[in-house]
């Protein structure tokens, strides 16, 4: 396989504790990020890269709901929502995602690599900032903890990733938390 390149993508729920994270420290809590994690550890055995992300995208199933797409419905409409200020995140939008994917396929390169805005932000602030993209209501929206709800799988509070070392590598300027809200703004807008 040593003239193939697989691109594994993988998450940020490989990280806990105190962020920005660097691609080093990987520390799992809950199985889905265990898994990932054994999944990089393969991939670190052939010619691959590894990219640790967060991405938001319009779901483009009927029947199963991304983050954007529950809280894009919750808010148009009025649906009581929590949403957590203790979680930090720093998401790409999907079509940022592909962009660097495809110049990854032109320019390999091995490695792990954490992919994220530039920024961070809380789901509650993200929330809020996406509600008044889209002229929606913020009445309905509760901000709480992520600890105070009833989520089966511990998961991590801080999810920010260090993007240094991509942007470094490939000779890339990623783009901010604001760029991810007006794209996923304007995926929800074409549909209303």
């Amino acid at each position: 396989m040593h003239n193939k390149h697989f691109i594994q993508i993988s998450t940020d729920q490989v990280y806990s504790g105190k962020g920005p994270h660097k691609e080093n420290y990987p520390s799992p809590i809950n199985i889905y990020g265990l898994t990932k994690h054994l999944g990089e550890e393969y991939c670190k055995n052939i010619f691959s890269t590894i990219l640790r992300i967060n991405y938001l995208a319009k779901s483009p199933f009927l029947n199963k709901y991304s983050f954007a797409d529950w809280l894009f419905n919750s808010l148009k409409e009025m649906e009581k929502i929590t949403l957590f200020d203790n979680v930090i995140f720093n998401p790409l939008h999907i079509s940022d995602l592909c962009a660097y994917i495809f110049d990854l396929i032109e320019n390999p390169k091995p490695g792990v690599f954490n992919l994220g805005s530039c920024n961070y932000i809380t789901k509650s602030d993200f929330g809020i900032r996406f509600a008044k993209k889209l002229n929606l209501s913020t009445s309905n929206i509760t901000i709480g903890k992520s600890f105070e709800s009833s989520l089966i799988a511990k998961r991590p509070f801080d999810m920010s990733l260090d993007i240094t070392k991509f942007e470094k590598t490939f000779d890339k300027t990623l783009p901010d938390i604001e760029n991810t809200i007006i794209k996923l703004s304007k995926d929800f807008l074409k549909i209303d």
